[in-house]
């Protein structure tokens, strides 16, 4: 997938949301006035300090990458995108909420429940459009990218299935390259085997191949390197997908080591900057929550020392990432 279109896309997505949570703010405000599902508020009532304006736009531009609602992995899926949204709204509104029993308590309820919805249909809406919108601009041939697959096996197979995936963007399959005789000319996963491995420069001349995918298997190791250094002459992208796919189970990772790719089959889920914004983003909601909870944490506590005997909190050791140890705390010992 080109690093330049996912680029863009999640820089207008960005861009868009940060547009539109403010105008989801005056949609409420609007909402609280016009519908009648509660008492009649004046204008007065409803008012809304500029500084909400800049606190929603802060608060979703921090949730939001935290939450990694712009992660090529995520935004290039309509469900994982949907998703995302779905969550990081939910926590960016949930944050909101506790700077506003700090600064703005005199916001009304039914007010900020509008706002969520409308953030909700205002992001969904646009993120549809937006993928029509860039489908409709791929379709410009200078936009299309056409892509050749060097292997017709289970895992070229593989790749042209997550290639349709991405047709929005202007990605384009023209079909396979494989020397087994069987498969000339045959179709696999709706794309064509165009010819052998000797035929694959005349193709990419003949169709404009801007990108060559290799999947081929560990095996033929001696005919990707001689096709790869003949592809040295032409002005094609080359990208190899490894022969360790089933080996993926999950997210796999690759990262430089002196100039070496290596490919991680079992990293931790977060780590460098996601893993602190997420440590910040805990640390910041818990406390919200506690400001909010403690009186109703306080009378549990109470209820369970007077019923149980020993310590009102259970304290256990538990394994966590990476076989690390921690002591946590739970209010009865049966949690």
């Amino acid at each position: 997938m080109n690093k330049r279109i996912t680029f863009n896309y999640a820089v207008v997505l960005l861009i868009l949301d940060l547009l539109l949570t403010p105008l989801a703010l005056v949609v409420a405000r609007q909402a609280r006035l016009w519908l009648p599902f509660s008492y009649q508020l004046g204008q007065q009532h409803v008012y809304l300090h500029p500084l909400l304006y800049g606190m929603v736009v802060l608060i979703w531009a921090i949730i939001f990458p935290t939450m990694s609602a712009y992660d090529p992995k995520r935004i290039l899926h309509v469900k994982e995108q949907i998703w995302t949204t779905f969550l990081a709204v939910s926590a960016s509104t949930l944050v909101f909420a506790g700077a506003l029993y700090l600064s703005f308590r005199e916001v009304p309820r039914l007010l900020f429940v509008y706002f969520y919805v409308s953030d909700l249909i205002l992001l969904f809406v646009s993120r549809l459009l937006l993928r029509l919108l860039w489908g409709m601009m791929s379709e410009q041939e200078q936009r299309v990218s056409k892509v050749l697959i060097v292997g017709a096996g289970d895992l070229g197979q593989s790749i042209a299935v997550h290639a349709r995936e991405y047709h929005w963007t202007g990605l384009r399959l023209e079909g396979y390259v494989d020397d087994a005789p069987g498969k000339q000319g045959e179709t696999f996963e709706g794309m064509p085997v165009l010819g052998t491995l000797d035929q694959a420069l005349s193709i990419i001349h003949e169709k404009d191949i801007s990108e060559v995918i290799f999947a081929l298997p560990l095996r033929a190791y001696a005919e990707f390197a001689r096709l790869v250094l003949r592809l040295q002459e032409l002005p094609v992208r080359v990208r190899v997908v490894p022969d360790v796919f089933s080996l993926a189970f999950f997210q796999a990772t690759i990262e430089d080591f002196h100039g070496v790719p290596l490919i991680g089959l079992r990293d931790p889920m977060i780590d460098g900057f996601d893993r602190i914004a997420k440590r910040v983003f805990d640390l910041v909601l818990s406390i919200l929550l506690l400001l909010l909870l403690w009186p109703g944490l306080l009378l549990v506590a109470i209820l369970v020392k007077m019923d149980s005997p020993g310590p009102a909190l259970f304290r256990q050791e538990r394994v966590g990432e990476n076989g690390n140890t921690s002591r946590c705390s739970s209010s009865a010992p049966w949690s």
